[in-house]
């Protein structure tokens, strides 16, 4: 098994992406019929969020 060292932004990264991919599995799980829906945290919404805001920064220049 390969270890790699990651900085703290990095990690706090992961951790978002993390918490987005929760978020849209959740969604997504809803949608089907016969599958009980799972509640979306505030921590899924927020980091969903902040994703999205960051991305329109980096493409604004802002």
């Amino acid at each position: 098994m390969l270890y790699f060292q990651l900085s703290e932004p990095e990690y706090n990264s992961l951790r978002r992406v993390q918490d987005q991919l929760g978020l849209i599995s959740s969604l997504i799980i809803g949608a089907y019929p016969g599958h009980a829906l799972e509640p979306v945290t505030p921590g899924q919404l927020l980091a969903f969020i902040q994703a999205q805001e960051e991305a329109l920064e980096g493409v604004m220049g802002d």
